[in-house]
C-alpha cells in the first residue's frame, strides 16, 4: 500500500473516531440535560400548593425522579467531567424530590421512621407498626375498592369475599353494579348506596357492623359519602368512601374545596377510604387530610395503571392515587394491595386498630 493510500485511510479514520465522538458527547448531553430537567420538575411539583398545575406533575413524582436517575447514570458513564457534574447535581435534586414519596411506596413495619421525609406537604403519614400484644383495643379490616364501572363483576366480588374486611368502600358502583352487590349480602348485611346515578356510578359503603343512626351523608357531586358503625364496645367509628375527580385542570380542586366544611365536621374516629385521584404525598391529599383532620396511610404503594398496560405492572409502576386517610385514635397494622381484579385499580387492604383512648361518639 503506497504513502498516498495510507495517509487517506488515516484521514478517514480520523474522521469516523470524531464523528463517534461527537455522537457519544452528544448522547451523553442530552442525558444530563434530561436528567437535570426530569429532577428539576420533581422538585417544583413539592410547590402544588401554591400553583395547582405544579400539583397535577406531583403525582408523577416517583417517576421522574427515577427516571432523572436513570439519566443522571448514563450521563456520567458515557459524558465528560463536566456533564458527570451536571448529572450528579440532578441525582441529588431528584433524591432530594423523590424521598418524599418514599414512605408511601414501601410498605415496611416501623415506617414511622421515615415519615420526617414525607412532609413537604404538611402533613405526616400515618405509619404501619405492630400493634403490642398488652394493647387494649378493637381490630378491624377495610377493602378500598375502585371496582371501574364497566368492569366483569366476579374477580371483584370474589377479592371482596376472600378478603375478610369488615367494612368495604367502594367507588365507580352503578346500577348494574348495585346488582351485582346483592350477591355478597350474607357477608355485608348493612348497606350505604350514594350517587349511584351519576355516569361513573357512585359510593357504596359496605359493613359486617349496624350503621348507628346519628351520621349519614351523601354529596354525590363531590364523591363523598359517610356513615357510622358501631363498635362491639358501644364506640362509634365513623367511615367515609371518596371518589374524587382527576386533578387539575379538571374539578379536582373545586371538590375539596367545597368538601372542606362537611369533612371539619366529621366526628372521629374517622377512617376515609377511596380513590383520590392524588398521590398522598400531593398537596391535594394535604389539604384534604387537614380539613378532616386525619393523615394519609404509609406504605400503600402503586395502585393505578391504565387498562390498556398489563395489569402485572401496577405495583411497580403505577400511580398511588387510592388512598386511606385515618384519623387520631386509628392505629395501622398492616397496609397492602391485593391482586388486580377486573378494575385498573388495585384493591387495597388495611388493619386497622382502634385504641380504647379513642374518642366517642
Amino acid at each position: 500500500m503506497d504513502r498516498e493510500s495510507i495517509g487517506a485511510e488515516a484521514r478517514s479514520d480520523h474522521r469516523f473516531q470524531a464523528v463517534r465522538m461527537t455522537k457519544r458527547t452528544a448522547l451523553a448531553l442530552a442525558f444530563a440535560l434530561g436528567a437535570l430537567g426530569l429532577a428539576l420538575l420533581a422538585l417544583a411539583s413539592l410547590f402544588g400548593g401554591a400553583f395547582q398545575p405544579l400539583d397535577s406533575v406531583a403525582h408523577f413524582r416517583a417517576h421522574l425522579a427515577l427516571a432523572a436517575l436513570v439519566l443522571a447514570i448514563l450521563a456520567a458513564v458515557v459524558g465528560s467531567t463536566l456533564l458527570r457534574l451536571i448529572a450528579l447535581a440532578a441525582s441529588l435534586v431528584a433524591i432530594v424530590a423523590g424521598v418524599t414519596t418514599g414512605v408511601y411506596m414501601v410498605p415496611v413495619d416501623g415506617v414511622s421512621r421515615l415519615s420526617f421525609m414525607s412532609t413537604a406537604a404538611g402533613v405526616a403519614p400515618a405509619p404501619i407498626g405492630s400493634i403490642p400484644a398488652t394493647a387494649s383495643g378493637i381490630e378491624l379490616t377495610l377493602l378500598q375498592m375502585n371496582l371501574r364501572y364497566d368492569a366483569v363483576p366476579e374477580p371483584a366480588l370474589a377479592a371482596i369475599r376472600q378478603s375478610g374486611a369488615d367494612v368495604v368502600t367502594l367507588e365507580e358502583v352503578t346500577p348494574r353494579w348495585s346488582r351485582h352487590l346483592a350477591s355478597i349480602a350474607d357477608l355485608y348485611p348493612h348497606r350505604f348506596d350514594c350517587g349511584l346515578a351519576r355516569p361513573v356510578g357512585g359510593m357504596v359503603i359496605l359493613s359486617r357492623r349496624p350503621f348507628a343512626d346519628d351520621l349519614s351523608i351523601c354529596v354525590p357531586d363531590d364523591g363523598f359519602a359517610a356513615r357510622r358503625i358501631a363498635l362491639d364496645d358501644g364506640r362509634r367509628l365513623t367511615i367515609g368512601a371518596e371518589h374524587l375527580k382527576w386533578p387539575w385542570p379538571h374539578d379536582h380542586w373545586y371538590q375539596i374545596a367545597a368538601l372542606e366544611p362537611v369533612l371539619a365536621r366529621l366526628p372521629g374516629p374517622l377512617v376515609i377510604g377511596g380513590d383520590f385521584n392524588a398521590a398522598p404525598w400531593s398537596a391535594a391529599v394535604s389539604r384534604y387530610a387537614k380539613a378532616s383532620n386525619t393523615r394519609p396511610v404509609a406504605g400503600i404503594g402503586p395502585t393505578f395503571l391504565p387498562s390498556a398496560l398489563p395489569s402485572r405492572l401496577k405495583r411497580f409502576a403505577g400511580l398511588s392515587i387510592d388512598n386511606v386517610l385515618v384519623s387520631e385514635g386509628v392505629s395501622v397494622s398492616e397496609a397492602k394491595t391485593l391482586p388486580a381484579t377486573g378494575s385498573d385499580h388495585l384493591p387495597v387492604l388495611i388493619r386497622l386498630f382502634i385504641a380504647d383512648l379513642a374518642s366517642k361518639g
